[in-house]
């Protein structure tokens, strides 16, 4: 999901329709208590909470 940046597109997949993608999202951020997208209208864009741990540390 991350790499199209699309509840929508995600659910292109086979098998996959976008309540049920948006729902595993919505699950998956009320576990970890942080929410992985800003919802933008019909965009999102990846939150500081999924980044963050993305970067190496300069040095």
């Amino acid at each position: 999901m991350a790499d199209v940046l699309s509840f929508t597109r995600a659910a292109t997949e086979p098998g996959c329709v976008r309540s049920s993608v948006t729902a595993r999202i919505r699950s998956l951020e009320s576990t970890l208590g942080v929410d992985l997208f800003e919802r933008l209208g019909s965009r999102i864009r990846l939150t500081e909470a999924v980044n963050a741990p993305c970067r190496t540390p300069a040095g």
